[in-house]
């Protein structure tokens, strides 16, 4: 059986990473079960980082580049229903994102940093469904504020038919939008537990995840990691206002660690299978599309419920 899981696994993760390397959004995962099973508190704080090693670029004047991000969430549960068990939330993060590239003729920008403000909820006011939708609205590079030109949008409406106590379907879509960069993709997919310490995730883009549970504290997994991630650069620069958008996917292997109900932990780490790099000017034109081959990398994060 468990080399059944393995196949299947493997399969799809191949799939997912050759046609939809760039779909990856990160959505905080509410639900009334985890709330009431944990007797959490309605504030969640969590801290995140990613480091891709060097990555070569399948151009000979461009030659290579390495990319790293971190971000910071807080999150406040400020409306919960135990009735129909549903709720609302409110958030605020911070990102940095480097893109470290020397032989960039672009741009000299290195860093950019980027504040959300986000709404989440939901419910299974529907018999036998979960549904939960998030907006977030993204202020990129924020040393200007210039809702006009460095704003974004991210949507989802992502929902979970349990057909079985240990079998659920998924569907919905994600959404991205704003800097003249425009994406819409499908959540679709299925999600199965087999006995107490097996599950496996086959929900693109979303959550994409072979799970084995040691115990109450320690879980180890396998999983892909979509990233996808666009910014506008300062006035400054070559290309004035320019926008780089990134897209990548990989396959890691991941070790979490909760020892109680208010707090987890992982690391992660795995290899990025390469991707492809946009750079454009402000208005999304006279672009040069990049490939870029595969990298090393790893990271890890934080989650305290209080």
């Amino acid at each position: 059986m468990q080399k059944k899981f393995t196949q299947l696994f493997t399969l799809f993760l191949f799939s997912a990473s050759v046609l939809f390397a760039d779909a990856d959004i990160d959505v905080e995962d509410l639900s009334a079960s985890k709330i009431e099973e944990t007797s959490r508190g309605p504030f969640s704080f969590e801290i995140s980082g990613d480091c891709i090693g060097q990555a070569k670029i399948d151009h000979r004047d461009f030659k290579h580049f390495t990319f790293a991000t971190g971000e910071i969430n807080l999150n406040f549960i400020y409306y919960y229903n135990s009735c129909y068990k549903e709720g609302t939330s409110l958030g605020l993060s911070y990102m940095k994102s480097r893109l470290d590239w020397k032989f960039n003729p672009f741009f000299t920008q290195k860093d950019i940093d980027t504040v959300s403000v986000n709404l989440a909820g939901f419910t299974q006011r529907f018999k036998d469904w979960t549904w939960k939708a998030q907006v977030n609205i993204n202020f990129d590079n924020i040393e200007y504020w210039n809702l006009e030109d460095y704003m974004n949008y991210d949507l989802v409406l992502w929902g979970r038919y349990e057909y079985m106590p240990n079998f659920g379907v998924h569907l919905g879509f994600l959404a991205i939008t704003g800097m003249k960069i425009d994406r819409l993709y499908p959540i679709i997919g299925i999600d199965w537990t087999y006995d107490c310490h097996w599950k496996l995730n086959l929900v693109f883009p979303m959550d994409i995840s072979l799970v084995y549970t040691i115990d109450n504290c320690w879980s180890i997994s396998l999983a892909n990691r979509f990233i996808a991630q666009r910014h506008r650069v300062k006035k400054d620069q070559f290309y004035s206002e320019g926008l780089w958008f990134y897209t990548s996917s990989g396959a890691e292997l991941a070790i979490t660690y909760k020892p109680t109900s208010w707090i987890s932990a992982n690391v992660h780490a795995g290899e990025n299978f390469g991707g492809h790099l946009k750079v454009a000017n402000r208005h999304y034109r006279e672009g040069r599309r990049l490939k870029f081959e595969s990298a090393p990398y790893a990271g890890a994060e934080v989650d305290i419920n209080f």
